[in-house]
C-alpha cells in the first residue's frame, strides 16, 4: 500500500461537494495530472499535489481512467483514489482471440460488470439483439468486437454487449454501399 503523506498546500480546496470529472489517460505522468487537478482547481497547488505523490511513492501508480472527484478531498484523497483505481468510467482492452468467459472476467476485473450476469447474457440471449440481423444464434461468441472501450463503472450487461455488438457491426460486417 502507498504511504500518503499530507504537506501543507496539499488540503481541500473549498467545501464544494459538486461532482468534477476528470479524465486521467492511459501513460499520463504525476506532472500531467497533476496540472490537469489544478485546471479543474481540485488541488491548491499542482506542486504540493506532486510532492505528495513523490513522498508517498504514489507517482508511478496513478490509473488511468475517469474519475469523479470533488473540491472537498485533499491531495492525499486523490491519489489513493488515482492510486486505487477508483473510477466512474475505466478503459477496458477486449483482446482478439478472447472467449466471452475471458471477456466477462476482464471486464469485471475492471468492475465494470458481474461476469456472470455478463456471461448468461451473452451466452444464452444473443437473440435477443434484435437490431443487429447478423446474429443467428442465442450465443454471441465471435460478435463481441476485440478494441479498446470507456465504459462506465456499473454498466448494465447489455449496454456493454450492444456497444461490443454494434463495433462489430461498424467494422467487420458489410454496407450496403459495398455489396
Amino acid at each position: 500500500m502507498v504511504a500518503l503523506v499530507r504537506l501543507i498546500g496539499s488540503g481541500p480546496v473549498s467545501r464544494e461537494k459538486s461532482p468534477v470529472r476528470v479524465t486521467i489517460p492511459q501513460g499520463a505522468s504525476a506532472r500531467s495530472v497533476s496540472r490537469r487537478l489544478g485546471e479543474n482547481r481540485l488541488v491548491r497547488g499542482e506542486l504540493g499535489f506532486l510532492r505528495t505523490c513523490k513522498m508517498g511513492g504514489a507517482s508511478q501508480k496513478l490509473k488511468p481512467g475517469v474519475y469523479g472527484l470533488n473540491q472537498t478531498m485533499n491531495a492525499s484523497a486523490i491519489i489513493k483514489r488515482l492510486v486505487d483505481g477508483h473510477t466512474v468510467e475505466s478503459w477496458v482492452t477486449i483482446p482478439e482471440g478472447k472467449t466471452l468467459r475471458e471477456i466477462a472476467d476482464i471486464l469485471e476485473a475492471k468492475r465494470l460488470v458481474d461476469s456472470t450476469t455478463f456471461l448468461q447474457l451473452a451466452t444464452s440471449q444473443g437473440d435477443e439483439f434484435y437490431s443487429y440481423p447478423f446474429i443467428y444464434n442465442s450465443n454471441l461468441e465471435g460478435y463481441l468486437f476485440p478494441d479498446r472501450y470507456l465504459v462506465e463503472c456499473g454498466t448494465q450487461g447489455e449496454r456493454v454487449i450492444d456497444r461490443l455488438t454494434r463495433n462489430f457491426e461498424r467494422k467487420v460486417v458489410p454496407s450496403h454501399s459495398e455489396k
